[in-house]
C-alpha cells in the first residue's frame, strides 16, 4: 500500500490534471467555474482529500491531527460555552475548575473518537464513503458561501481526491520506497 507521501504527491500533481478535466466539464455542462480563492482552496481541500481514506488508521498522521483538532474543539466549546456545564446546571465559576471540567470532556470526547473510527480498510476505504465525504464538503461550503458553483467544485473534487487514494490502494504497492502495479 502507498504510503502518505505517495498520497499526498499524487494529490499535489494531480490537481492540475482534475481542474483541467473539470473545466472541460463545465464547459460541455454549461456551469461556470467557481471564483479564483475557492479553486486555490480546493488544491488544499483536495490534496487533504487524497489522504482523506486512511483516518481510519490510528498512526497516519490525518488521524491524529482531527482527534487533536476533535479534542481541541471540544474543551473550547466547552470552556467557552459552559455547554455541559449548563445542561447538569453546575455553578463553576472558578476558571481552573471549569477548564479542568473542559479537559476532562475533551478527553472524553478523544476517547469516544477513537471508539467510533471504524477498522482500517473497513466503511472508509469505498466509494460510498467519498460521496458521503464529498456530500459533506459540498453542503458545508454551500452553507458557508451560499454558492452552488463553488458547493459543486469543492464537493466534486474532494470526492476525486478521495477516489484517488482509493485507486492508488488498490492497484499500486510500495516497498522501500518504490511504487508498483499490484
Amino acid at each position: 500500500m502507498p504510503n502518505f507521501n505517495t498520497h499526498v504527491n499524487f494529490g499535489i500533481y494531480f490537481y492540475p490534471f482534475v481542474l483541467f478535466i473539470y473545466k472541460i466539464t463545465s464547459r460541455f455542462f454549461h456551469f461556470s467555474m467557481p471564483e479564483d480563492k475557492i479553486i486555490a482552496i480546493g488544491f488544499l481541500i483536495f490534496v487533504l482529500s487524497s489522504d482523506m481514506p486512511d483516518i481510519d488508521h490510528n498512526h497516519s498522521l490525518l488521524h491524529r491531527f482531527v482527534k487533536l483538532l476533535t479534542i481541541s474543539a471540544a474543551i473550547y466549546f466547552e470552556f467557552t460555552g459552559k455547554i455541559i456545564i449548563s445542561y447538569f446546571d453546575l455553578n463553576v465559576e472558578n476558571v481552573l475548575l471549569r477548564f479542568l471540567f473542559s479537559f476532562l470532556f475533551g478527553i472524553f470526547i478523544g476517547i469516544l473518537y477513537e471508539l467510533i473510527i471504524p477498522r482500517h480498510r473497513g466503511p472508509l476505504h469505498t466509494v460510498w464513503a467519498a460521496l458521503i465525504y464529498g456530500g459533506i464538503i459540498g453542503y458545508g461550503t454551500y452553507y458557508i458561501t451560499s454558492s452552488l458553483n463553488n458547493a459543486l467544485f469543492l464537493g466534486i473534487i474532494s470526492v476525486f481526491g478521495y477516489v484517488l487514494h482509493l485507486i492508488l490502494d488498490r492497484y499500486f504497492v510500495e516497498k522501500n520506497g518504490k511504487l508498483g502495479i499490484r
